[in-house]
């Protein structure tokens, strides 16, 4: 977890990122959170200094608002429903003599705590908020984070689905072309690999004319495939290319769905309480049913394709 330190004055300031797979806050947790704060040694008492160092309460809101809040008690009952819908947090408490403490809950994912007073207090303050706040951690699994919110997979995937249907539409258009031009020869007059240059040995040492005058017409022959065979080929690839493309759209879309059960923030305050509840429900349903079966219809596809082939 990243932490930086710098000096302001006689004070201290450590700014600490915690490194989270994604976040859930839950009423306890504001309340929580909200207590630390008021109580931390970084302020004093809390009673006199409620006035002199107010906390502030600024929501980051989907429609790209921000709304302010008086207290933590007026954000937990707050209705968020879409399109009003909390995404981000930052709770600010400062003093006058350059002591502030800082808490971003970003819509990003991300946990920021920015501390600045007396050395010797900031350092039990940011430990205090770091062990609370890092609680709120998923910790999805390696899969969730590398396939379903890692972006690299999800890029090299279009990248192959677009490949795939470059070479289909290659594809199709050569098989169009060889119904036009393609022909069919006897299979036995066409050189095949080292056996050309074999009768090309024999008919340098044979004095027969007609058998070196095969040998020569049959060279224009080097490198020629018949039709039918063309055509087994192209089918094999286009519908390689379709399977390709198939199992990747399948994947893509299913990827971009999983997302949103697997929140990088999310506030279960409001109505937010049901929604987390049927996002965990359909996670499971997704994750043990739907996936698993995706993948194991999948490997049972290419087992069989390697076997019977």
């Amino acid at each position: 977890m990243p932490k930086h330190r710098e000096y302001v004055g006689s004070h201290t300031r450590l700014i600490e990122e915690l490194i989270v797979d994604g976040y859930v806050v839950k009423p306890e947790d504001l309340q929580r959170l909200d207590s630390t704060i008021k109580t931390c040694d970084l302020f004093g008492n809390e009673d006199s200094n409620a006035t002199n160092c107010p906390i502030k309460y600024h929501a980051f809101i989907e429609d790209g608002s921000i709304r302010q809040f008086q207290s933590m008690d007026d954000l937990i009952n707050y209705p968020n429903t879409s399109p009003e819908v909390v995404e981000g947090l930052r709770v600010e408490r400062s003093a006058n003599d350059d002591r502030k403490l800082e808490v971003e809950l970003s819509t990003f994912g991300e946990i920021i705590i920015d501390v600045c007073g007396p050395p010797n207090v900031v350092e039990a303050t940011v430990h205090a908020l770091s062990r609370q706040l890092r609680a709120l951690d998923q910790k999805y699994s390696w899969l969730v984070n590398h396939f379903v919110l890692g972006d690299r997979p999800r890029r090299l995937a279009i990248l192959l689905l677009v490949q795939a249907m470059l070479m289909l539409v290659f594809s199709i258009a050569y098989y169009v072309y060889g119904l036009q031009v393609g022909v069919d020869v006897d299979p036995n007059v066409l050189p095949a690999g080292t056996v050309y240059y074999q009768r090309v040995e024999a008919a340098i040492q044979s004095d027969d004319l007609g058998e070196k005058l095969d040998v020569l017409l049959m060279g224009n022959l080097r490198g020629f495939m018949n039709v039918s065979d063309f055509f087994r080929i192209m089918r094999a690839i286009i519908v390689a290319c379709l399977l390709a493309i198939l199992i990747l759209g399948a994947a893509i879309w299913i990827s971009r769905h999983l997302k949103r059960y697997y929140p990088l923030s999310f506030f279960a305050t409001g109505h937010q309480q049901e929604v987390l509840t049927r996002i965990e429900k359909k996670r499971d349903l997704w994750v043990t049913g739907i996936i698993i079966g995706f993948i194991v219809n999948i490997t049972a596809g290419i087992l069989i394709a390697i076997l019977g082939g």
